[in-house]
């Protein structure tokens, strides 16, 4: 699949749902390239990212940022724990002005259940969810967080046209 069709049509999507003081800025290359991906999986991603993102920023006032490019990364810049091969990356980045998270709540993001909300308030299913899509196809996320400047989540999924253009 082409992605930026998919996060373009999921960015239009949550601008009708978003309040407008939340603002909603996209930086989506025209030629980042193709992923394997399931275009319904990639959407979910999208949505996950950005609702936490919008339940991050008090009073429901902030910049959401969404950024997607195509980057290299080396052997260096991947998780030393996955079986990943440097090359061709997919870039998702959403960036939030939130409240930020400290090092021990990014360390338990991914966990099923584990939330950073009040009690019903979410159900803690919806990053893990996330970082198994990602997994699936073969990709990683990385995050960076400060508690009062907001979070980045990084997603890098592999190209599926490493070499050449998108089709």
């Amino acid at each position: 699949i082409e992605p930026r069709f998919v996060v373009q049509k999921a960015l239009n999507m949550l601008r009708s749902t978003f309040p407008t003081s939340v603002i909603i800025v996209e930086d989506i290359q025209r030629d980042c390239g193709t992923i394997l991906a399931n275009s319904t999986n990639l959407h979910q991603v999208v949505l996950n990212l950005c609702a936490n993102a919008r339940y991050a920023m008090e009073e429901d006032k902030g910049v959401l940022r969404v950024e997607l490019k195509r980057v290299e990364r080396n052997v260096n810049q991947l998780p030393p724990d996955k079986d990943i091969k440097p090359g061709c990356f997919v870039e998702l980045l959403v960036t939030d002005n939130g409240c930020g998270m400290t090092s021990y709540d990014v360390e338990r993001i991914f966990e099923p259940y584990y939330t950073t909300r009040e009690v019903g308030a979410g159900s803690g299913l919806g990053l893990s969810v996330t970082h198994g899509i990602i997994e699936d196809c073969n990709g990683f996320v990385e995050v960076e967080s400060e508690v009062g400047q907001g979070t980045t989540f990084a997603v890098y999924i592999p190209c599926h046209d490493p070499i050449g253009h998108a089709e």
